[in-house]
């Protein structure tokens, strides 16, 4: 391939940085964000792996979360009710609270909900997002056309090598 031939592993790069701007610039997920470790973790090198001809982004624990909410489980199951506690440090939605004595109560009485019910998103479908559903929808029919100008051109230069050789 000539130097200005894009190679696979450069379209899975620019697959990738897609794919994250499609995720971090959709409303939902500006909504849906708390602490910024999933962007963290998305743009990180540990989260993805390309070889020459396979691309895997990893997720989070808790990816699917993010569009579906968490479904019923263990009170403190995945570290919920800590979690849970450092989110009420953003005082999103008016939850306010004074002392670290209210805020633990507050952390616990939505760990519980959680646990019993599932979250809100969970438990109203018409609130689920797809954030990531989007992202892919959008991003891969850029990689799909990269990919295959990369095969046009390399069996155009396998017929034309045998060409030249007959």
């Amino acid at each position: 391939m000539d130097g200005n031939a894009m190679t696979n592993a450069e379209a899975f790069l620019k697959f990738r940085a897609n794919l994250i701007e499609a995720i971090l610039s959709n409303p939902d997920y500006k909504d849906a964000k708390a602490f910024g470790e999933f962007e963290a973790f998305i743009k990180s090198a540990k989260s993805y792996k390309i070889t020459d001809n396979s691309f895997v982004q990893f997720g989070t624990n808790y990816t699917i979360e993010i569009d579906k909410g968490r479904g019923k489980n263990k009170i403190n199951s995945g570290g919920l009710w800590g979690a849970i506690y450092e989110w009420l440090e953003l005082k999103k939605y008016g939850i306010n609270y004074q002392t670290d004595q209210e805020k633990k109560g507050i952390a616990f009485a939505i760990s519980k909900t959680i646990a019993k019910k599932g979250s809100y998103k969970h438990r109203n479908k018409s609130k689920r997002t797809k954030i990531i559903e989007s992202a892919i929808k959008k991003t891969l029919p850029s990689l799909l056309a990269d990919l295959t100008k990369i095969q046009v051109e390399e069996k155009t230069k396998q017929i034309v090598s045998i060409w030249q050789l007959t």
